[in-house]
């Protein structure tokens, strides 16, 4: 590559390096409600979400194209969003800024939420104060302006600079809250957070026993609920620059025959360069099974591939599946079809993954 290319695109990665750098923060609070609650006669089955705000021309988006009208403008000290009463995120941007989130979790018609957003002030201070975080229930995890606290409630801490943090709290069976906290030098500030229970919540960890895989370069297989999806992490070994196809299946623990094929997943699963630790899938397992996995347990079970055109190892404890060289055995009986209804069918076969 010639000089004054390599040059340019250290220009353009400095640049992008140092815009990051400059851009400003929203600080985005949620508002009590006033005592008169206003009514849109023209929109009687939707909600409204009302944003006080002395920033122009602020820009909002619906991740599931809830909006649906925009009213009011900075001069009015407020803008006004029409929205469906279904759960949403919205994103507040404009140039300049970061962009931040809104999550509207529970919404009715005719309801009506209320935030201020304005330009988060940053302290220049070095002084600390102490903060005490605790829930109702207890046992929440939560994050502190995106940095993840390996702690969960009640949780205490004088090592914070005194400054707004915010605060996003999350435990399985409960809505997400934000919060924002202030924390001031030399003082101890205390903050408990009732969550709201979350009626769509399915506990599936119930039914899922384990997660595993038989093949010895995945190791450290494992999985959490997180809201409405499972998330499965795993190590890899092998060659940095190899792909590697992982594949994910549900194994009936009283009929190993049944299994059942993830269909909304992401994350490392599929054919890429997924060698290294720690690796993360997510499966939006609600949207497969709203109503849950009825009475029957389950294994997670990772199967993996390497494209490089040597062996193939897939392993089943018991000897149910063996695959060797991309050609797969499996001692089945009956026919094969993917699980796909809301609930779990009481007899479905899948194939193993194999080589197309």
């Amino acid at each position: 590559m010639k000089p004054v290319i390599i040059i340019t695109w250290l220009f353009i990665l400095l640049g992008s390096i140092l815009t990051q750098a400059q851009l400003k923060e929203f600080e985005v609070r949620q508002e009590e409600p006033p005592v008169s609650i206003p009514i849109f006669p023209s929109n009687p089955d939707d909600a409204a979400v009302i944003i006080y705000s002395s920033i122009p021309d602020l820009y909002f988006e619906s991740n599931t194209g809830g909006i649906v009208d925009i009213k009011g403008d900075a001069r009015e000290g407020k803008y006004i969003l029409i929205v469906r009463p279904e759960r949403q995120i919205i994103t507040v941007k404009l140039r300049g800024f970061k962009e931040e989130q809104i999550r509207l979790m529970s919404l009715e018609a005719k309801s009506v939420k209320y935030y201020s957003v304005e330009e988060k002030k940053i302290l220049m201070t070095t002084e600390k104060g102490k903060f005490i975080l605790n829930t109702i229930p207890q046992g929440a995890e939560f994050v502190v302006d995106g940095l993840p606290i390996k702690a969960t409630t009640p949780y205490e801490s004088d090592e914070f600079r005194a400054e707004t943090y915010k605060i996003t709290i999350k435990k399985n069976g409960y809505e997400a809250q934000e919060i924002f906290l202030e924390i001031e030098p030399g003082k101890i500030i205390s903050k408990t957070v009732e969550l709201t229970p979350d009626i769509l919540f399915v506990d599936y960890t119930s039914n899922i026993l384990s997660a595993y895989s038989g093949n010895e370069k995945i190791s450290n297989v494992r999985f959490e609920q997180d809201g409405h999806s499972i998330v499965i992490y795993y190590n890899l070994a092998g060659d940095t620059q190899t792909n590697y196809t992982i594949e994910v299946f549900m194994r009936r623990t009283d009929n190993p025959e049944l299994l059942i094929n993830p269909v909304d997943i992401r994350g490392d699963v599929g054919t890429g360069r997924f060698v290294g630790m720690d690796r993360k899938i997510i499966w939006d397992i609600y949207k497969q099974y709203p109503n849950g996995l009825g009475d029957f347990r389950y294994n997670i079970e990772l199967f993996m591939e390497e494209e490089s055109g040597g062996l193939a190892w897939y392993y089943y404890v018991g000897g149910a599946i063996v695959a060797i060289g991309g050609v797969i055995a499996a001692v089945l009986s009956g026919g094969s079809s993917a699980e796909s209804d809301t609930t779990p069918p009481a007899e479905t076969l899948v194939d193993p993954p194999g080589r197309p």
